[in-house]
């Protein structure tokens, strides 16, 4: 609250959890993992629901990077508890209310910013962090991304004013974002990453 930030950016889950278990009480959230060197799931992380009950306390808009392993079935169940009416028999904006939040999260902040994974353009190599749910370069990811992007804004409820989606580029490769633009049509903008190197 101190530090009062405009956006709150969310990763913790983005590469390998399943919807279900991102909505889940605390107690009932099983681990889950996403490296395939690791043969153990060890992570537990908030859930997408109290991360933005933090992102409504602090007054900042969330950011929030979905796992690129939901199913076309999660996608639009994700859209549904984020912006369908509770009380008229749609399941997720039941989870929603049953969680606490009757009202659409879409009600609550003036934009909600979804990223398709985090930094999918890696090559998958030995040294790339994220191997595993890596699309090999930025023309696949723009392709992969435009095509379940696509399916998000086929929900009834998606609300183009509401929802930002984006796709993770790479701020030390500008010729990634070109790469990712010319396979995406379905995204809104490009998420810039770091670059440290």
């Amino acid at each position: 609250k101190e530090l009062q930030p405009g956006v709150l950016r969310y990763w913790g889950s983005q590469l390998g959890d399943s919807l279900d278990n991102q909505l889940s009480e605390p107690f009932a959230r099983k681990t889950h993992g996403y490296r395939p060197r690791e043969r153990q799931a060890v992570l537990i992380d908030i859930s997408i629901h109290e991360f933005l009950e933090l992102c409504r306390e602090i007054d900042a808009e969330p950011w929030y990077v979905m796992p690129p392993t939901f199913t076309e079935a999660e996608l639009r169940n994700f859209v549904e508890y984020l912006a369908a009416p509770a009380g008229q028999g749609h399941p997720y904006a039941e989870k929603r209310a049953a969680l606490g939040q009757v009202e659409p999260w879409t009600s609550v902040f003036n934009e909600i910013h979804i990223e398709y994974g985090n930094e999918m353009w890696g090559s998958a190599g030995g040294s790339d962090p994220f191997w595993g749910a890596s699309a090999l370069g930025g023309p696949r990811l723009g392709v992969i991304a435009n095509n379940r992007l696509a399916m998000m804004r086929t929900s009834p409820f998606f609300d183009d004013q509401r929802l930002n989606l984006m796709i993770g580029g790479q701020a030390g490769w500008p010729a990634t974002q070109f790469d990712i633009e010319s396979g995406s049509s379905n995204h809104d903008e490009i998420a810039i990453a770091p670059y440290f190197g």
